[in-house]
């Protein structure tokens, strides 16, 4: 069913954009698979694709994957492309004929981001400021053509398994797998563990938000901070968000976690740091940074730090002076980025994750998954059926 086309070609290292090149024929389709390192070059293919398509979220921006790359990841991102080529199985060497004008002017049909190429199981970067991920595909691909793709990347680097960390439900990937194909093998290579959920709020929807007891209880407590001053929000975008980011730092780091010892604040931790401001200064088009403050007579009791795509804005870390908790600041400028948030021409808000505090703002949630596609169906049966045992288990030792 599948076959190997012999021949990767190296590429010298002073170009360091393309390292690898393979051909391999998968059911009949035989793939150009790029192994490239994370550079302005490689990113500039990844963005062409990126804008191909409408609205796509925040972690699969060529700048989301920059920042990682050179700060949290420590340079470690690969990227894995397939391009399909027009060649039939009866006459592989037409795939190489051209080659280089015939893959200049074809658009991949997807895009891996991976770290660990070297290991017999890569998998697409995990980090604890990168709670979802993806990878990109082309909208034209069908799903055949994509489990295709996923296979032939899976040789190129000659994987046991990929595992593709934090895909949310609204995925390609995850319709895919949710999808009918009645290809044999085509869904049975594949393992699918839940491991948390991302929340949004739909501001389109009829029902306000917040509503009922919530919103009377934010209107008091707004009513109740305007007694200690002047109250004031401030949408801050591009330059004046560069500016405003130390004043984002000191808010986030105050309280606990700033605590010595135990700290989890950006500002105690300079990789952290940088990957943040370079969020800043965005160098590919689609994405805005963005940091929205609360104050009292121009003292900043709350932040956001978001960032913002074509209709979605989303909110990646929140931070509140502890001294004015009773207050509630950091519900106060949420409630305030809801609310202007339309005028602002986004459809969505996004939190991202799904913190427990979210649960009386009732968001419209969507489960988190880490996907693994395995080279065999026997494979990924005995991590299915080791999950639910798992399961099983925990669920049994639960108290009741």
């Amino acid at each position: 069913m599948t076959s190997l086309q012999s021949g990767a070609n190296q590429v010298s290292s002073a170009e360091q954009d393309l390292v690898d090149v393979q051909h391999i024929t998968v059911d009949g389709r035989c793939w150009h698979i790029e192994r490239s390192g994370l550079t302005h070059g490689s990113l500039q293919r990844w963005t062409e694709l990126y804008t191909a398509q409408p609205d796509l979220p925040f972690y699969l921006h060529p700048d989301w994957l920059w920042a990682a790359h050179h700060s949290l990841m420590e340079g470690a991102i690969t990227i894995l492309s397939a391009t399909l080529l027009e060649a039939s199985a009866d006459k592989p060497d037409a795939a190489y004929l051209n080659r280089e004008h015939e893959t200049n002017s074809l658009q991949p049909t997807l895009m891996i981001p991976v770290c660990d190429i070297e290991q017999l199981s890569p998998g697409t970067p995990l980090h604890d400021h990168m709670t979802l991920g993806d990878i990109l595909i082309s909208p034209a691909a069908s799903s055949q053509e994509i489990q295709s793709a996923i296979e032939a990347v899976m040789q190129s680097c000659n994987a046991k398994r990929m595992d593709f960390h934090n895909i949310p439900d609204s995925s390609a990937l995850v319709r895919l797998l949710g999808g009918e194909d009645n290809s044999p093998g085509s869904k049975t290579e594949w393992s699918e563990v839940p491991v948390r959920e991302t929340a949004w709020f739909d501001l389109a929807a009829e029902e306000a938000i917040p509503s009922g007891k919530l919103k009377r209880n934010i209107k008091r407590l707004r009513r109740k901070l305007e007694e200690c001053g002047t109250v004031n929000t401030h949408y801050l975008t591009h330059e004046q968000a560069i500016e405003a980011f130390e004043s984002f730092l000191e808010t986030e780091s105050s309280g606990w976690k700033g605590d010595q010892g135990s700290s989890t604040a950006i500002r105690n931790n300079p990789v952290h740091q940088l990957f943040y401001r370079t969020l800043l200064e965005p160098e590919y088009p689609g994405l805005t940074p963005i940091i929205h403050q609360l104050s009292v007579d121009e003292k900043i009791i709350a932040v956001q730090f978001a960032l913002a795509t074509e209709n979605t804005l989303y909110i990646l870390k929140i931070g509140y002076d502890e001294h004015w908790a009773e207050y509630s600041p950091g519900s106060l400028l949420l409630d305030a980025l809801l609310q202007s948030a339309c005028s602002n021409g986004f459809s969505r808000v996004s939190l991202v994750s799904n913190p427990a505090w979210a649960n009386r703002w009732h968001p419209q949630t969507e489960t988190v998954w880490r996907l693994t596609k395995h080279r065999s169906s026997l494979e990924a049966l005995g991590v299915k059926t080791l999950t639910s045992l798992k399961r099983q288990i925990r669920k049994s030792t639960q108290p009741h």
